[in-house]
């Protein structure tokens, strides 16, 4: 569903604007616009509409609800909603409702009325909090303009528009001019505000999303000024972990397939790459490709769908593969060697910061395969033989992707008289066990058979029937509760009544991660979980509890488990520390870093298996140096909200890894975040 804003000072004729959209729709001119597909108008709700008062001649609105147009695409079955707040900005219940469109809003139309100067109108805008970089102008009542001056009226406001708007870092995309009225001759005029609406919607995604993206990339440091209001409505960023799973799986696969709504920035570019080297195609497709009727009902709500044809034979990469800092990628495509002719090399940051692959190449010297480290630049060369199924030996309490590459190669194998089935006997207990349930689950979904059980050491083992086939599949991307847990976070921490909700999280998702919500809660957070619609929703001024809180299965959730500790009443106590050191960095070393120069008391156990955060305390903005480490960017990012100071983050780009609207969803619900050059 996407929302659109309509937002101007009073009596601009925003109201009308929506009416006629209304009757454009229900006179059916959509074909009139380029691009245009059948809408039905579903809702109308003009009870906020300003009613001019006759004692005061003030017209004014008497509900806190802004006027709407509800309408649905036709094929697709999706509804988008108008927003369209009406009446005096100086009262509290139209300011509410402004406040309210500009959050939830993905695309702002900033309405000026031609009949008087636009300066007047300024003022309407710079009280709205929130704008995205790029807006759309639309100068309505050009009929009370003689016709010989609209050009020069017109293009003098344009001006005045985009310098007033340029002083706040807002880019006005396209103007449009509009009657607004049914004023004989203005029958062109009144078709272009409803066009005007049309093409803005079905432009708003691949544009806000581009933009926005573009933008971040550029900025090398971020302003993080202390949190004033923090609620609203977002929705869910793509799960990294199922988003790496789907593009692997579907390399194998016999059949095309079709990911939807998949991360794809990031870690996942170079999981992308890999693929794309190994002889895949993958390419975005457009939902109107798709005439199957089951394909058409999981793509309904669809942002985008990802196509991967995979090849007949995995062909050898040529030069070196750079895996920058990916542990999956880098993982997966080190357990997929046995399956690719000639020998690879791959490189990467990885392998600078000395993050654990060794334990992965000395199993798989079971199909004897070779390998070679070469230095810190150059990564590690590796070499296959053979491709008969066989039994592994792999440690449980290192990373659970090593297992996960396993289950990757082992079904491709081929079965021998003594070897019908691969075995992966683990050595050890596992950790971070919820991301091989996650792995069994896309496995399942590609028609692979497999067993779990013990073995005689009392750790897990997987039995895999050799010369399986993958088959293509539809695999819809679900939303990550590792990213979501920022925002979570933040909401709680909010030491004023505040409402946040977040979408596109689906309760019985097997993300290991979701515990974080029952961490929480048993902390003293108001938390609620909504199956339908799938959406948790958190409400802020509670005083939190310590805890302790065992870190074996969530490495990705300490930095911001350490960050809710500061702010809890009594103390918090994180264990189980060993493999958080070997993520993407020495998470509990940078965190201990940061927050001590925050102003934080953090204490290291003597065995450095633990630390105890003593709750609550205030603390200071800083330079953020987060090394690299996403998540420690977007906890630390977190912590600056509440700090007593302005806080700043270099290299804030680097959230792309796994939650690319993390800034941007920030500042949709209150923080106040201004990017640097």
């Amino acid at each position: 569903m996407t929302n659109i804003g309509l937002l101007g000072a009073v009596s601009v004729g925003k109201t009308t604007i929506l009416r006629l959209f209304v009757k454009y729709l229900k006179t059916n001119k959509i074909d009139r616009v380029q691009g245009g597909k059948s809408c039905t108008v579903v809702k109308t709700d003009f009870s906020g509409e300003a009613v001019l008062d006759p004692e005061t001649g003030i017209k004014e609105t008497k509900t806190i609800h802004p006027n709407r147009v509800v309408f649905r695409e036709n094929d697709l079955k999706r509804n988008h909603t108008l927003f369209a707040p009406g009446g005096d900005r100086g009262r509290a219940v139209v300011r509410m409702g402004v406040i309210t469109i500009s959050r939830i809003a993905k695309q702002i139309i900033a309405v000026f009325a031609c009949d008087r100067p636009a300066k007047e109108q300024f003022q309407f805008f710079r009280d709205v909090r929130f704008f995205p970089k790029q807006i759309y102008a639309c100068f309505n009542k050009i009929d009370l303009v003689p016709e010989n001056q609209r050009k020069q009226v017109v293009d003098s406001m344009k001006s005045e528009i985009i310098e007033f708007f340029a002083k706040r870092n807002i880019t006005v995309k396209e103007f449009y001019t509009v009657s607004a009225e049914s004023s004989e001759g203005m029958g062109s005029f009144n078709d272009k505000a409803a066009e005007m609406i049309l093409y803005i919607y079905s432009n708003k995604l691949i544009f806000s999303h581009f933009f926005f993206n573009l933008i971040l990339v550029k900025v090398k440091l971020m302003k993080i000024q202390p949190l004033n209001v923090f609620e609203g409505k977002i929705t869910c960023s793509p799960s990294k972990s199922y988003s790496h799973r789907a593009f692997f799986f579907a390399l194998l696969a016999e059949t095309p397939s079709y990911i939807i709504n998949p991360l794809i920035s990031g870690d996942l570019e170079v999981t992308i790459n890999f693929c794309k080297s190994l002889g895949a195609i993958i390419e975005e497709s457009e939902k109107s490709n798709f005439k199957d009727e089951k394909i058409s009902s999981d793509i309904s709500d669809a942002d985008s769908i990802y196509k991967i044809v995979p090849p007949l034979k995995l062909k050898p990469p040529t030069g070196i593969l750079d895996g920058k800092n990916s542990g999956m990628s880098i993982r997966m495509m080190t357990a997929l060697t046995p399956l690719i002719p000639g020998q690879i090399n791959i490189s990467g940051r990885f392998f600078e910061l000395k993050r654990p692959l060794k334990p992965l190449l000395e199993t798989l010297t079971a199909l004897e395969t070779s390998w070679e480290y070469l230095d810190e630049n150059n990564g590690v060369i590796i070499k296959p033989s053979n491709l008969n199924a066989t039994k592994f030996k792999i440690q449980g309490d290192i990373s659970s992707q090593f297992i996960t590459g396993l289950l990757l190669l082992a079904p491709r194998l081929k079965s021998t008289p003594s070897n019908p089935n691969s075995v992966i006997n683990l050595t050890t207990p596992t950790v971070s066990t919820p991301y091989l349930k996650i792995t069994e689950e896309i496995m399942k979904k590609f028609g692979i058979s497999f067993q779990v059980d013990l073995n005689s050491e009392n750790f897990l083992r997987y039995t895999i029937p050799a010369d399986q086939k993958y088959q293509g599949k539809i695999i819809k991307i679900p939303g990550d509760y590792s990213s979501t847990a920022f925002i979570i976070a933040a909401a709680v921490l909010n030491p004023f009544p505040s409402e946040v909700i977040i979408s596109n999280l689906d309760p019985n998702s097997l993300q290991g991660d979701k515990v974080f919500i029952k961490i929480l809660q048993k902390m003293n957070a108001d938390i609620k979980i909504d199956e339908h619609p799938q959406s948790v929703v958190i409400k802020g001024g509670k005083s939190l509890d310590g805890a302790k809180i065992d870190c074996k299965d969530i490495p990705d959730l300490f930095p911001i488990l350490c960050v809710i500790g500061l702010f809890s009443n009594s103390n918090t106590i994180l264990f189980n520390l060993e493999h958080v050191r070997t993520k993407e960095s020495d998470r509990v070393s940078i965190m201990i870093r940061e927050l001590n120069k925050m102003g934080a008391k953090i204490d290291l156990t003597d065995d450095k298996r633990a630390i105890m955060i003593n709750g609550p305390q205030q603390i200071r903005g800083i330079k953020i140096i987060h090394e690299d480490d996403h998540r420690i960017a977007m906890a630390l990012t977190i912590a600056a909200l509440y700090a007593r100071s302005e806080s700043t983050i270099v290299k804030p780009a680097i959230v792309n890894d796994s939650y690319p609207d993390f800034f941007k969803d920030l500042k949709l619900l209150g923080a106040n975040i201004i990017g640097l050059s």
